[in-house]
Formats: structure tokens, sequence, C-alpha cells
């Protein structure tokens, strides 16, 4: 399974996602699951925020050293099962320009069935926003893990969020 993570710049949130995934699918013993994050406006190759590395070693898990934002490859996307998006807006974008991949995108609260909830963007706020994100993402990431494992669907954006 591979599952891509998206957000604005890349160097936030998405990238928090991706490491969180990851080292929690490695816990769990999925092996087969590729992870990767990408940015949708984004100049690439720029590490991952400060803040959002200390929030990921304060929760205990890796600061993420080597990451490097890229940006996002809109040829390519059929090549992932899932592509989770911080807000609302960045899978409205996605699906204006590739409408062929609805089926695969969802903002990434909407594995708790919540239809309009964004995690916000901590970009140049203070360390508490990006100490939220991270709590929020984890939370989001955690349940996706329990859905792998049970082969429980993501519900996709245009889906009913109570099926």
């Amino acid at each position: 399974m591979r599952i891509l993570f998206v957000c604005s710049g890349n160097t936030c949130r998405s990238p928090m996602a991706e490491i969180l995934l990851k080292e929690e699918a490695f816990r769990e013993g999925l092996a087969d699951l590729q992870v990767d994050s990408a940015g949708l406006i984004c100049w690439g190759e720029e590490p991952m925020s400060r803040l959002s590395s200390q929030a990921l070693v304060r929760g205990g898990y890796s600061g993420g050293e080597t990451f490097r934002s890229k940006s996002i490859d809109l040829d390519n996307l059929s090549d992932y099962d899932w592509i989770l998006t911080m807000t609302i807006g960045h899978a409205q974008s996605l699906l204006r320009q590739r409408p062929d991949i609805a089926a695969r995108v969802a903002p990434l609260n909407r594995i708790w069935g919540l239809r309009f909830s964004d995690i916000e963007d901590p970009f140049g706020g203070p360390e508490e926003a990006y100490q939220r994100a991270f709590e929020e993402i984890q939370k989001a990431v955690r349940e996706l893990v329990r859905r792998i494992i049970s082969k429980k669907p993501v519900i996709p954006f245009g889906g009913n969020p109570e099926e």
C-alpha cells in the first residue's frame, strides 16, 4: 500500500504525518507500507521546520533530520492508494487538477468521519501551534494504522461519513 500526505509547503504538517506513519507502521509490523509526502506550493529540498521536528522528538519520534521537501508530482498520483491532505482546500485543489483520483483523495481528518475539519497550518506560528498540529496528526495517523490493520477503508472526500 502506498500513501501520500499533502500540505502546502511540505515543511510542517505533511512531513510530520509521513514520519509518524512510517514509525507507527514499523512498530505495528506493516512492512509493505510505503509513505511519502509532498507540497502543493513547494520549492523543494527544504528541511523540515525546526518546530515540527521538535514536536516529533517530544512525542518520541525521529526528528526528520534528513527530510527534504518535495513538490507534488501530479502525473504520478495514480501510484498511490491513498492521498491524504491536511485541509479540505488541498483535496479540492488536487481534485480540480486530477478528478480521476477522487476515490483515493481525502482530508486526513476524514478518517474520523469529519466532513469539514482541517489540520491548521502552524507555519510561522508559536511552538504551541506546532504541538497542536502534531497531536492532531498523531491521533489521525494512529487511527489510520488501525484502519489499515483491520482493512477498514478511509472515507473518500465525496463519500458519506456514516459509511
